[in-house]
């Protein structure tokens, strides 16, 4: 994998729909059936592209990689940074 590309959408293994479902989501993490959840609160276009997703970062670790990415978040209006491990495939 190239630095400042990442497949982010591969690993989602679950998606729930509003606001009332992060106890679900919360649970499911919790049962380990759940490698990474997304909760939709609202419907919204998307105005930024895809690839705006960077990989500022990235450590081999544990027979794995850990990654540290940036995106832009339209709905928190800034520039969020989270850390991911990946295993090796």
């Amino acid at each position: 994998m190239l630095l400042g590309e990442l497949p982010l959408n591969k690993y989602i293994t679950h998606e729930f729909e509003g606001l009332d479902k992060v106890n679900d989501l919360v649970h499911t993490m919790h049962e380990g059936s759940c490698l990474r959840g997304v909760v939709n609160i609202n419907a919204f276009e998307n105005v930024v592209p895809k690839d705006d997703i960077k990989v500022v970062s990235s450590v081999k670790s544990f027979g794995g990689y850990v990654k540290t990415v940036e995106h832009w978040s339209k709905v928190n209006d800034c520039k969020m940074t989270f850390t991911i491990f990946l295993p090796k495939d």
